[in-house]
């Protein structure tokens, strides 16, 4: 991949679903370092550790399901998992007179985590 840059075929290198062990060792042998990683991370899997880690590195963390619902999570569909209905989410939501997912992925920004909520919902694909 670092010749596709060399070559210029891409301008930067990304990765995704590295974990903190695999991402450290990269980092010792790269020579071009990756601009982001791509993992999971919601209320539910802050995955605080790894974010710190690529942070600490100026390593853009983007995560791509801000947004997880109970079926994401490898749960059974009989369970009811969703968290713009945790009670917590929504009270701060209340307070604050946005919806559950606008607090979710502020806090995601806020945390300085570029993120990519999916959505199969014409009027938010727009």
């Amino acid at each position: 991949m670092e010749l596709c840059v060399t070559k210029g075929y891409v301008k930067h290198l990304g990765v995704a679903n590295f974990n903190g062990q695999v991402l450290m060792e990269l980092l010792t042998i790269c020579k071009i370092k990756p601009v982001a990683l791509q993992i999971e991370v919601h209320p539910y899997l802050p995955n605080n550790a790894l974010v710190e880690v690529a942070q600490k590195n100026g390593i853009l963390v983007i995560a791509h399901t801000p947004l997880v619902r109970g079926d994401n999570l490898g749960l059974s569909r009989n369970d009811d998992i969703n968290m713009l209905k945790d009670e917590v989410i929504l009270e701060i939501a209340a307070k604050h007179g946005r919806t559950p997912a606008q607090i979710v992925l502020k806090s995601t920004l806020q945390r300085g985590i570029g993120v990519i909520p999916r959505t199969t919902n014409p009027g938010r694909l727009q």
